[in-house]
């Protein structure tokens, strides 16, 4: 059975901070050849050794070479705390393309982007901008960051959201001191999701944050869906649970609407948002991954 082996590894971003990773290669390598190689992109508040891990093993296992790091501010990696600004992700995520790309065991003109939930928006929008991917797989990714988050919310609650928002935001900008908030008060919409995420802060204590609130004034205003048409003629899957809580399968037809071909939108009948994370329809929409980069690089 093909197995896989990794590394530790560090690549810088913007401003010179180091983000640390882990490369995954196919075991044995191909005899003097190299691999196509995947950037993943984890979620919202996710470090790379939360979920990302056990796709990347079977990303290699197939043949492809697997890049995992945590966001600037994140886990291991360098930046100021407590922030999660979509742009500065996307931008992270353009770098790790181009630490992939001078590796000796990877095949530069094959690079890929494969995101899960808040990560699926950060790679569309990525490979919308970088010509560099030749293919990019989204799982149960947004559309337009506003949307998400005013679609769970009664309309009076959002708009005490906006408010307490824009208070906090005049007070950083008079007295120089930040406003937080819980991760999930903005992106606690599946049932129990305090159960869970206490379950995996006590695995991983670095999962334990905050959130300044200008965070939650970057998420409002990033739109993948405003460049997702840039991503043709390049191919893009878009992988959604048909009874997604958290991102409505609304948003994916959108992206599905707004996309150039070759895309395509595979619905996984009666899932869940957490199913495709990290349940039982983890392993088959590793499989379609899989499936769409080979036949697409």
């Amino acid at each position: 059975m093909p197995s896989f082996i990794s590394r530790r590894i560090q690549f810088y971003t913007q401003f010179g901070l180091p983000l640390a990773g882990d490369l995954y290669l196919p075991e044995p390598m191909p005899a003097g050849d190299r691999v196509p190689g995947i950037v993943l992109c984890q979620g919202y508040t996710g470090l790379r050794n939360l979920l990302l891990p056990g796709i990347a093993q079977r990303l290699a296992q197939k043949g492809l070479a697997a890049l995992i790091f945590d966001y600037r501010g994140f886990g291991d990696s360098g930046g100021p705390r407590e922030r999660l600004y979509p742009e500065n992700l996307v931008r992270d995520v353009r770098n790790g393309l181009s630490f992939l790309s001078q590796q000796p065991e990877i095949e530069s003109s094959q690079l890929g982007l494969y995101g899960v939930s808040f990560g699926g928006a950060v790679a569309a929008y990525a490979a919308a901008l970088d010509r560099r991917v030749k293919a990019v797989v989204s799982v149960s990714a947004f559309a337009d960051g506003e949307e998400l988050i005013r679609a769970n919310y009664p309309p009076e609650e959002f708009r005490k959201l906006l408010d307490r928002a824009s208070r906090a935001l005049n007070h950083q900008a008079t007295v120089g001191v930040e406003a937080h908030f819980h991760p999930l008060e903005i992106m606690s919409f599946e049932p129990g999701a305090e159960k869970v995420y206490e379950e995996f802060v006590k695995k991983m204590p670095q999962l334990q944050t905050r959130m300044a609130f200008d965070t939650l004034d970057s998420i409002l205003n990033f739109k993948p869906i405003d460049v997702v048409h840039r991503i043709a003629p390049r191919a893009y899957l878009i992988i959604h649970a048909e009874k997604d809580r958290k991102t409505s399968l609304e948003q994916a037809k959108a992206l599905a609407r707004k996309a150039g071909e070759p895309c395509q939108l595979a619905v996984f009948p009666d899932c869940d948002h957490p199913d495709l994370d990290r349940g039982h329809g983890m392993e088959e929409q590793v499989r379609l991954a899989g499936e769409w980069f080979k036949s697409h690089f």
